[in-house]
């Protein structure tokens, strides 16, 4: 079926008129720059890349953006990856500069490109004086009206951050509030200006400001919506606490280890719609969120057992939060709800079944070194808290004296419980056995700082009929712990002493009209119904030709009313993850290739309604290796792009303000080789005048090396390829040496010439298409060359083989049983290759049919 399809589309599309009409000139610089971009991003990799490789990967893509100094998408990959390296390496410096000037001609438009030039020229000043003084020259009101007021934030920032490092308080404060104020959406000023705010002013009213303004300039930062949150719970503004808590819970990272902020989220937001007389709403809540974290655990233990059934995986218990529980059950037992004492007896259990899963494996068995005593001491006395804790929290909502006690006795068989603390529990029990004269005079002169204490000792004063004294008791406690439950519930009580509610605050609702100014579509865009950025990639061609460039472009849309920025560290990440898919007539299935993560930095900042683009060619990945060796047989190139990408369990998935868009597939021809194409071919090969000539010399390479030709075909194409080899242009050579056949008897004589030449280039593209021994002449020689990319050529080939002599012990060993090792491991090992890819698309797919939707949250980080 691959193969009709394929045969059907070669004849509908015919060769890109552009390619087909260049000069050999144009051509060979053109395809060697393509070539070695291929290169220097397959140097990249190994996990364990070498300094060389880095260095040996700059160079190569600063030799490709040379050969084409007009095009732009060139230099920004240099740029990309001569970030990469920072400040370690001089040739990644230098790179930087050339690169950035460059496209300072090319992309004068380009607001990154000039805010890094500047700031090179700033970081070019030795002292932190110096940088101060000139970022302070930038900052003039005539340079902010020529370099524009969102690069001259950013300034600002930088500004800010030397004046910190130099103890300048009142410089760097003024320079703060200049950043905001010439770009409130940028993210890294507005949560630094929060931070300096909070610490130095005790205004709720500004921090709430400065708040919401760091929130909306980042939403998807869960600190910005927690600290807000917080903020409102203290000043008891809770219906607002809760909508800002709602914004808060989509922007968790979907990893396991983040479960317990989500439970404390919950919880906040139970407590926040409790403190607004929505017991109702809160009990909800709570019972949602236990659902969605029972949906999330399964689908976790399916993503990394898949042999099991989603019934299997339903089955395994679900571990409550005690802090769930105990939220619930304060709530139902304030409501007078008539599930109070279930819940009472949920929360013993959930506080037992989870001191118990926390407890030291095997308790019996002695300790076996000094560090298993300490940690086996640690969770017995982190098991007793929570024991401890439950006992408190039910004795304080009037749970029976049997649950109470059954819960001490549960804590104190792990750390034997105080003296002080039992005298409190028997005069709890006093209380609730009626004598609450003596159960006050047990408890002493229990302080506001002991927040338990202090509400069992008014529930006493309550009891005894001193009602004043208690409706105090309540007062004081519910303003020292406004938000938390000991708070509430203390607020309640003193409702039903005097008759009527705790009086807000005054600022509460000053707070809740700066709440009220986040658009309603925040919480539509955070949990994925609305899409604040359209994501699109558009093959620039739906087929091409053999060799050609395999281009799509990279479109990010703001569709939101907000001006976002692309970090630092704002809402639209500058970094999006591309996973080519191969299919073709040579193989089975479909090659689920290595994803690449790709720099997407085209602006710092998207307006309302405003975009940035990119070029990216799959040419320059695995995916172009994989496709220049069987050009023959052509192949189908999709792919899966995320941006705002999130990894878990092996699989990606995009995150919050992140995209997955669909790609249109792109058909890479194939060669009919018939008569007529063979007699092209070969002359062709002869008069080597055009592009076209040479992309048919390698073609007839690998004709070559088909078992489908004929014996005397092979030699005609063998001699050809041979012949037009020795009287190429070095940089023509180079290139069919990086595209060329791998391991192919039928290249031998080409690589016997390639070898007898001197030329830098040539002997590159030698090293790195066809070099497998570290013992080849050829690395020695390059050693000797005396130009400059000889010796560390050199390098990158003596990295690549100790790479591949510790994978294979690790194979051998069984540490790493399908570790790969780079391209040239890759391609000689193409068949069992194919199969490895098969299963892992496999895999893949059913890893990714496991993935929980991210609509609802964040997907977990890399």
């Amino acid at each position: 079926m691959l193969a009709s399809l394929l045969a059907v589309c070669m004849s509908w599309h015919g060769a890109d008129p552009t390619q087909a009409t260049r000069t050999l000139d144009e051509g060979m610089k053109s395809r060697y720059g393509e070539a070695l971009l291929r290169e220097a991003y397959l140097l990249l990799n190994p996990a364990d890349i070498s300094v060389s490789e880095l260095e040996g990967a700059i160079l190569l893509a600063q030799k490709s953006a040379i050969l084409e100094p007009e095009n732009a998408e060139r230099w920004y990959l240099l740029l990309a990856l001569a970030g990469y390296a920072g400040d370690v390496l001089p040739a990644s410096t230098a790179a930087t500069t050339e690169a950035l000037t460059r496209l300072s001609k090319l992309r004068p438009g380009d607001e990154q490109i000039r805010l890094r030039r500047l700031l090179l020229e700033v970081d070019r000043r030795e002292t932190a004086e110096a940088r101060v003084a000139a970022l302070g020259k930038l900052l003039s009101p005539e340079s902010v009206k020529v370099i524009g007021p969102a690069i001259a934030s950013r300034l600002a920032y930088d500004l800010a951050l030397l004046q910190s490092r130099t103890d300048d308080v009142e410089g760097f404060a003024k320079s703060i509030n200049l950043a905001l104020s010439l770009s409130p959406s940028f993210p890294a000023a507005a949560d630094t200006a929060a931070g300096f705010i909070s610490e130095r002013v005790e205004d709720p009213i500004d921090e709430c400001e400065l708040l919401v303004n760091a929130a909306m300039a980042n939403p998807i930062e869960l600190r910005n919506w927690t600290r807000l949150a917080a903020l409102l719970m203290q000043e008891g503004a809770y219906g607002s606490a809760a909508r800002v808590i709602r914004f808060a819970i989509p922007c968790f990272p979907n990893r396991e280890d983040q479960e317990g902020g989500r439970n404390i989220a919950a919880a906040d937001l139970a407590l926040a719609l409790w403190g607004a007389n929505r017991a109702a709403d809160a009990l909800q809540s709570l019972r949602q969120h236990e659902s969605d974290s029972a949906q999330r655990q399964v689908t976790l233990i399916q993503a990394y057992n898949p042999q099991l059934t989603r019934a299997e995986c339903e089955a395994v218990p679900f571990p409550s939060s005690q802090l769930i529980a105990t939220i619930a059950a304060a709530i139902e037992v304030d409501s007078k709800s008539p599930k109070a004492g279930e819940a009472l007896a949920r929360l013993a259990k959930v506080a037992k079944d989870s001191a118990d899963r926390d407890a030291p494996p095997n308790p019996t068995e002695p300790p076996k070194t000094p560090e298993d005593a300490a940690q086996r001491e640690m969770a017995s006395r982190e098991a007793a808290a929570q024991l401890l804790d439950a006992a408190v929290s039910a004795a304080l909502l009037g749970a029976e004296i049997a649950v109470v006690e059954d819960l001490l006795s549960a804590s104190g068989k792990r750390v034997p419980i105080s003296d002080v603390v039992r005298q409190r529990f028997d005069a709890w029990k006093r209380l609730q056995t009626g004598d609450a004269a003596g159960a006050l005079a047990s408890l002493g002169d229990a302080t506001r700082d002991q927040p338990s204490m202090h509400f069992l000792r008014a529930a006493c004063l309550e009891a005894t009929g001193d009602r004043k004294a208690a409706a105090r008791a309540f007062l004081d406690i519910a303003q020292d712990m406004r938000g938390t439950m000991i708070g509430i519930l203390a607020a309640s009580r003193l409702k039903a002493v005097l008759g009527s509610p705790l009086p807000e605050k005054p600022e509460v609702k000053q707070l809740d009209g700066i709440v009220a100014s986040i658009p309603s579509t925040m919480e539509r865009y955070l949990n994925g119904l609305d899409v604040p950025i359209r994501f699109e990639v558009k093959p620039l061609a739906s087929a091409v030709e053999p060799f050609d460039p395999i281009r799509v472009e990279l479109v990010m849309t703001n569709q939101t009313a907000l001006t976002l920025a692309v970090t630092p560290t704002g809402p639209v990440e500058n970094l999006v993850l591309v996973q080519p898919r191969l299919s073709s007539t040579t193989q089975e299935g479909v090659a689920r290739l290595q994803p690449q993560i790709i720099p997407f930095d085209r602006a710092i900042q998207l307006a309302p309604g405003g975009s940035m683009s990119m070029t990216w060619d799959f040419a320059w990945s695995e995916c172009g290796l994989r496709v220049s060796q069987q050009p023959l047989e052509g192949g189908l190139i999709d792919a899966r792009i995320a941006s705002n990408f999130n990894i878990i369990a092996g699989a990606y998935t995009a995150g919050p303000f992140g995209v997955m868009p669909t790609m249109q597939s792109i058909l890479v021809q194939g060669i009919r080789m018939n008569d007529a194409w063979w007699e092209s071919a070969l002359r062709a090969a002869g008069e080597l005048k055009s592009d076209s000539d040479l992309v048919q010399v390698a073609l007839l390479a690998f004709a070559a090396d088909s078992k489908s030709v004929t014996a005397d075909r092979k030699v005609a194409a063998t001699d050809a390829v041979k012949a037009a080899f020795a009287k190429m242009p070095p940089i023509a050579q180079a290139w069919l040496l990086l595209v060329g056949p791998r391991v192919s008897p039928s290249f031998a004589p080409v690589l016997e010439l390639a070898r007898a030449t001197t030329d830098s280039d040539v002997r590159l593209g030698y090293l790195l298409g066809h070099c497998v021994s570290k013992e080849d002449p050829q690395i020695a020689a390059a050693e000797r060359s005396g130009v400059e990319s000889g010796p560390l050529i050199a390098q990158v080939m003596r990295a690549r083989f100790e790479r591949e002599l510790v994978r294979a012990d690790e194979r051998m060993r069984g540490q790493s049983a399908n570790a790969r090792t780079g391209a040239a491991d890759r391609l000689k090992n193409m068949k069992k290759l194919r199969i490895e890819d098969i299963d892992d698309a496999s895999a893949g797919e059913q890893m990714d049919k496991a993935q929980p939707s991210s609509g609802g949250g964040q997907a977990p980080t890399p």
